[in-house]
């Protein structure tokens, strides 16, 4: 019975965790380290210039994605909040890859900075490899954001010389956490853990290091 509670507390905390990192809110997480974390020119923008910068990026990349969960679930096109079926995921994923590519398209005629844009641009990417893959194998969602966030806190280090030391171990810490989760939902097996996080980490880094050239 013991060996069940605790099989039944680390199940909760599991989906605690898979909930609260959710990669649907990588975006917006992702600028807001960027608007607040290190030493950059960015932090010091005003709040309410952050402020606009975040509540137009939550917009795009979180609250209208959300708003068509109702109509997956009236569509019968989704059955479970996780996604765990694999041809369950191919139509989110087209339709959130839309909904981020317009939130870029849109970026790109304001003045917030390039590195934003870019982190947007690099969201959307790897969506559309996620969908692309999706047909024929299914990788963690979750680590594709886990492996974009550490890419970024990486490029801000290195671009920047930023503080970031301490979100970068956390960052690290829970990216193994996250893996575990998965794993014990056996939500996803191995091989798509590690492919998940290492494309997320290669968009993240490529698009960023050379978005001068793509922007």
């Amino acid at each position: 019975m013991t060996v069940n509670k605790s099989g039944k507390l680390i199940a909760v905390a599991a989906k605690i965790i898979s909930t609260i990192f959710h990669p649907i809110l990588i975006p917006s997480l992702g600028v807001f380290i960027i608007l607040n974390a290190g030493n950059s020119y960015l932090t010091l923008l005003s709040y309410k210039s952050k402020l606009i910068i975040l509540s137009v990026i939550c917009s795009g990349t979180l609250i209208i994605p959300l708003l068509f969960l109702p109509v997956y679930y009236y569509m019968n096109i989704v059955s479970t909040n996780d996604l765990r079926n694999r041809f369950e995921r191919s139509f989110p994923l087209f339709i959130t890859a839309i909904v981020y590519f317009s939130t870029f398209y849109f970026l790109r005629s304001t003045t917030i900075p390039k590195i934003i844009i870019s982190f947007i641009l690099a969201s959307f990417v790897s969506v559309m490899i996620n969908f692309f893959m999706n047909l024929f194998w299914k990788i963690s969602s979750h680590m594709i954001g886990t492996g974009g966030i550490l890419a970024l806190i990486f490029i801000l280090i290195f671009q920047y010389d930023n503080g970031l030391t301490g979100i970068l171990l956390f960052s690290i810490i829970m990216s193994g956490m996250i893996a575990s989760a998965r794993l014990y939902l056996e939500a996803h097996t191995p091989a798509q853990i590690y492919t998940g996080f290492f494309l997320g980490f290669a968009c993240v880094s490529l698009i960023l290091i050379f978005s001068n050239r793509i922007l």
